[in-house]
C-alpha cells in the first residue's frame, strides 16, 4: 500500500508512485500474475533497473524525472524480455523553473546531459 502523512502542509510519500505504477502498468500489458515465471521476472527485473536509475540521484525528488526514467526503462526492459523494438524519444526538461528542488546540471534530462554530481 502507499503510506502518505502531512508534515508542514506538505505530503511526503513512503514510495514513488512512477516506480510503482510502471510495474503496475507492465503487469497489466504482459497479463503478468504471481504463478507465470517469464511474466513476474520481467516485471520485477524492469522496476528493479527503474529503482537502480533512480537511486543514482541524491537530495529532493522530481516527479518528472521520476516519471520519465520509468518510462524509459520500461521501454528498454519490454525491448529485452519481449522481443520488441519500441524507441525512447530524448528528453529536455522544461521544467527547471516550476521545481524549486531541481537537480539542475546533476539531472540527466537537463540540458539533456548526464553529468556526474
Amino acid at each position: 500500500g502507499r503510506y502518505a502523512f502531512m508534515v508542514k502542509k506538505e505530503w511526503r510519500n513512503g514510495a514513488c508512485g512512477a516506480m510503482l505504477g510502471i510495474g503496475a502498468a507492465i503487469g497489466i500489458i504482459v497479463n503478468a500474475n504471481p504463478f507465470l515465471k517469464k511474466e513476474l521476472q520481467a516485471v520485477n527485473k524492469i522496476t528493479s533497473k527503474v529503482q537502480t536509475e533512480m537511486s543514482r540521484y541524491s537530495g529532493p525528488r522530481c516527479c518528472k524525472r521520476a516519471t520519465w526514467i520509468s518510462i524509459e526503462k520500461a521501454v528498454e526492459g519490454m525491448n529485452v524480455f519481449f522481443d520488441l523494438k519500441l524507441e525512447n524519444s530524448p528528453i529536455l526538461c522544461t521544467w527547471q523553473n516550476g521545481n524549486k528542488e531541481c537537480q539542475g546540471k546533476c539531472c540527466k534530462y537537463y540540458l539533456n546531459k548526464d553529468i556526474k554530481c
